[in-house]
């Protein structure tokens, strides 16, 4: 058996699938309608499975928001400032990639972050293609 709550403490419908081949697997469904921290308690024959309950974080990268981020063209050696808006998004890891005229990419460091707000600053410092890529949890934001 599996149950399931909400960041509210709400029960959460779970569907259990089995997966049968050289041994018998269970998968367990869920699927979170609000953000935040879930809780899983499994248990097997009445038992409770050990590393139960277990916790994760539904999130909803839709929600962030990039803000003062221009558009276009940006002149050599200018700084560019903008910031990354998670509130509504729910918790989880924000990276920003720079990647300048097709090079690997590297990460961006946080100027300033508060409350779920992070500012980023970049400078051109070479004539070319410049691109960012920012990333909330595993997820590319658009």
């Amino acid at each position: 058996t599996a149950i399931a709550t909400d960041p509210q403490q709400r029960a959460v419908e779970v569907s259990i699938v089995e997966e049968k081949g050289d041994r018998t697997l269970h998968h367990i469904k869920i699927l979170p309608k609000v953000i935040g921290s879930y809780t899983v308690t499994i248990a097997w024959n009445g038992v409770i499975t050990p590393g139960s309950p277990f916790k994760f974080n539904a999130i909803d990268p839709s929600r962030c928001i990039v803000s003062q981020f221009p558009k276009g063209s940006i002149p050599l050696r200018q700084m560019l400032n903008f910031t990354v808006d998670t509130n509504m998004a729910g918790i989880s890891s924000l990276i920003v990639m720079v990647t300048e005229n097709h090079n690997k990419p590297v990460e961006m460091k946080v100027i300033t972050a508060s409350n779920n707000i992070s500012e980023y600053c970049y400078e051109t410092k070479k004539i070319g293609t410049i691109c960012f890529d920012i990333f909330f949890g595993e997820n590319l934001l658009n």
